[in-house]
């Protein structure tokens, strides 16, 4: 497997892990102002999001590189 293909493949990988993540841990306000939207999360906390979704995708693109080269999966 090529960097490119590498690359692109772990940018997938971490693409579908965020929008996984990015649900969990929302709370909204049970009265919002006037104008807010009701779903409208309080703290969104996407920085936390985003080092777990990169540490999850480092995970998952490391056992599939494991998995790919032991059985020769292109």
């Amino acid at each position: 497997m090529g960097i490119v293909t590498a690359i692109a493949a772990f940018l997938t990988i971490w693409c579908v892990t965020l929008f996984v993540i990015l649900p969990f841990g929302i709370e909204t306000e049970e009265n919002p102002e006037q104008g807010w939207d009701q779903g409208a999360p309080r703290e969104h906390k996407i920085q936390k999001k985003l080092i777990i979704s990169g540490l999850l995708a480092f995970v998952l693109f490391c056992i599939w590189m494991i998995i790919s080269s032991l059985f020769g999966i292109p």
